[in-house]
């Protein structure tokens, strides 16, 4: 197991971090400071940032949270999160990870972590970290992954539809500059004009009316 401390900055300090700093001056302005164990991650102190992120007051957090980081993150996500610090701390480079954190009277929060090496005077593994509210972004995401999972599954029905219709059908739709185009064409058309599916879509987008006298 790796052994470090990890500060977790949730506000811009009003200093610039000296990378040449020992640790002890740095933490004052870390927001949050927190030490990974055999464990997991233990934590030191919070800001009020973290605080009104969570819904829970500075005590709160420090009695019922310290001791175990994980309690804060979504439990889905608390592998990659707590994998991710070991491992940059092993590697000695910088960690990116998205989670969400939990909060007392909403849903979860999704935070964006980066964390930045630190150079200390006792050679200790440790970062300065900034967490960020990206919750909107990925929401909008999810958002639209379903829409286009729904647009997807209504084209499969569809295309199925069309397959069951009676006598030969075919799907065709205009674009932006009003040209149309073969989207699908069923079997019963492709056994009654003796064509392929491919072949039947490359000729009806170049002429809808193709085999109209």
């Amino acid at each position: 197991p790796m052994y470090g401390l990890v500060s977790c900055i949730l506000d811009a300090p009003g200093t610039a971090f000296q990378s040449q700093q020992p640790l002890g001056e740095l933490m004052p302005l870390a927001a949050a400071v927190v030490e990974l164990t055999k464990t997991g991650v233990r934590c030191l102190s919070f800001n009020q940032r973290l605080c009104q992120w969570t819904g829970l007051d500075r005590r709160t957090l420090l009695d019922r949270h310290a001791e175990d980081l994980s309690s804060l993150v979504e439990p889905e996500d608390w592998p990659e999160l707590l994998q991710a610090l070991l491992d940059a701390a092993r590697e000695k480079r910088p960690a990116d990870r998205d989670f969400r954190l939990l909060r007392r009277e909403d849903t979860p929060l999704w935070v964006n972590l980066r964390a930045e090496p630190l150079s200390t005077s006792s050679g200790t593994a440790a970062f300065y970290t900034v967490l960020t509210d990206i919750d909107a972004q990925r929401r909008a995401q999810a958002r639209m992954e379903a829409r286009l999972h729904q647009a997807e599954s209504d084209r499969s029905l569809l295309e199925e539809l069309i397959d069951h219709l009676p006598g030969g059908c075919c799907l065709l739709r205009r674009d932006r500059e009003g040209r149309l185009e073969a989207l699908r064409a069923s079997r019963g058309l492709q056994a009654f004009l003796g064509y392929s599916e491919q072949e039947l879509l490359r000729r009806l987008s170049a002429d809808p009316a193709w085999r109209v006298p």
